[in-house]
């Protein structure tokens, strides 16, 4: 087995762990929509960030993997008779022809695969970079009794920095954003 085939099939299955855990957590959700807090909805995404950040799992005898294993197994003995050896040599060349190669699906599938995953990762970032700036446009400056508010805030429960607030009428419902320099969002 080549290695592109090996890369495949990992992707494969680590996609399809993640969207079943994935789709666990959203159907919890959506099945205890008031019972959940805030925070234990947050925690629901828990066992889908362990799966994103691990998807090579460590080998159990209780994986459902290795049931599913077992049971595609053939549980017979094939009964294996001894027959005069008979050569039959086929030729590797018909006249001046050779066979065709074979179609290598795996390759197929594996680019199709990577050009729909960085084309989506392009258009989301587009996306997520004009809506950023559609909100920075839009934004109302704070007023001194919320910076100060805010500060109070970020002293209070141990921040280093207090975070950056944007107000604006582009928001539709709060966020935060950003990853090395967060910003929460706010509508007006």
């Amino acid at each position: 087995m080549n290695t592109l085939s090996q890369i495949f099939d990992w992707l494969l299955i680590a996609s399809f762990r993640a969207s079943v855990v994935t789709l666990g957590v959203l159907l919890i959700q959506w099945g205890f929509k008031r019972q959940f807090s805030a925070r234990a909805r947050y925690a629901l995404w828990l066992p889908v960030l362990f799966v994103l950040l691990t998807p090579v799992l460590p080998k159990s005898r209780w994986s459902l993997e290795n049931f599913f294993m077992q049971s595609a197994q053939p549980s017979y003995t094939p009964l294996v008779t001894e027959s005069p050896a008979l050569d039959v040599s086929m030729p590797e060349k018909v006249g001046n022809t050779s066979l065709p190669k074979p179609v290598d699906w795996l390759t197929i599938g594996l680019g199709v695969w990577l050009s729909v995953s960085f084309g989506l990762l392009f258009f989301s970032g587009i996306s997520f970079f004009r809506t950023l700036r559609r909100f920075h446009n839009t934004r109302i400056p704070l007023s001194d009794e919320w910076t100060a508010e805010i500060a109070h805030l970020a002293h209070e429960i141990g921040l280093i920095r207090a975070p950056r607030v944007w107000c604006s009428t582009a928001v539709t419902s709060p966020a935060v954003t950003g990853f090395w320099r967060p910003v929460l969002l706010r509508r007006l």
